[in-house]
């Protein structure tokens, strides 16, 4: 994130706050719903990904070094 804010807790505190809203399983079925009523093609679950930047941020703060989820397979 580029930002003149130190790189501190708050910093990591604020996009966690953001995604964790947006990993509500809600999100999904109300996507999904508005994509058959308007008879759009299904979008693609986000939760994987979401949940995978979560865990990034978090070992991001942790101070944890990037390689340790480098490796980390993301399943849809």
């Amino acid at each position: 994130m580029i930002t003149a804010a130190p790189d501190d807790a708050e910093l990591h505190r604020w996009p966690l706050r953001r995604l964790k809203a947006a990993s509500d399983p809600r999100r999904n079925e109300y996507f999904r719903l508005l994509a058959l009523i308007n008879d759009w093609p299904t979008p693609e679950r986000l939760t994987p990904v979401i949940d995978w930047s979560v865990t990034a941020l978090r070992i991001r703060a942790a101070g944890r070094a990037p390689h340790v989820i480098r490796n980390r397979r993301i399943d849809a």
